[in-house]
């Protein structure tokens, strides 16, 4: 495998609220958006919720509270959740997009050889240190089918003041990717992230899974 390392070319607003297609991830809050941004499959949101239960962190686009899962946990009211895409541009996407209308983001987890997919990562409420920064790192592992473990990758999230309203969702300013190349097995590949508040010293585990059919 290839390791990529992926940065927003633009970092112009925070936007909170996601369209997706396949296994939408659940959101934060109620949907409040422009109207022409509604899709039947759309997940949306401005804020984070003040409930700190970790099962009623999450919504779906109802409203509907949401538990908590391998690719979405909060810990303290302190969120994260990782999404695979094939979509180079995700990042640039996000930033570049109004903070209330949804960005489109297309979750999958399949992918193809010599083509990278993208492990961003979203949270929310990260503790603010005295200079109001908030410092979130993640460590990445990847699986492969065969048994054989990459070596952990640590990127940072986020290290500077907190971007949007408080309780926004934030996407991370770095992506970890991969290029599955030739002499890659196929199969599933384990991707194992642990999201890290350093000022809250608050540790999240997350857990998806993507695969080679070629």
């Amino acid at each position: 495998m290839k390791p990529l390392l992926t940065t927003p070319l633009l970092m112009l607003s925070l936007a909170v609220c996601t369209q997706v297609a396949m296994s939408a991830p659940a959101h934060p809050t109620k949907p409040q958006v422009k109207p022409h941004a509604k899709a039947s499959n759309q997940t949306k949101g401005k804020t984070a919720p003040t409930s700190k239960p970790s099962g009623s962190f999450w919504h779906d686009q109802e409203g509907n509270p949401v538990a908590d899962s391998d690719e979405r946990k909060c810990r303290n009211n302190f969120g994260a959740q990782i999404m695979l895409t094939n979509d180079q541009n995700v990042m640039k996407n996000w930033y570049e997009t109004p903070y209330d209308v949804a960005p489109k983001i297309i979750i999958t987890h399949k992918t193809k050889r010599n083509h990278p997919i993208l492990m961003p990562i979203i949270f929310a409420n990260p503790k603010l240190d005295a200079q109001k920064r908030a410092n979130v790192t993640c460590d990445f592992t990847i699986r492969k089918p065969n048994g054989m473990v990459n070596k952990p990758r640590e990127l940072v999230l986020w290290s500077g003041p907190s971007l949007g309203p408080p309780n926004a969702l934030q996407m991370g300013k770095a992506c970890m990717g991969e290029e599955i190349e030739k002499t890659d097995p196929k199969g599933t590949y384990v991707v194992e992230a642990i999201v890290h508040d350093k000022n809250a010293k608050i540790d999240i585990p997350l857990k998806t899974t993507f695969t080679v059919d070629e």
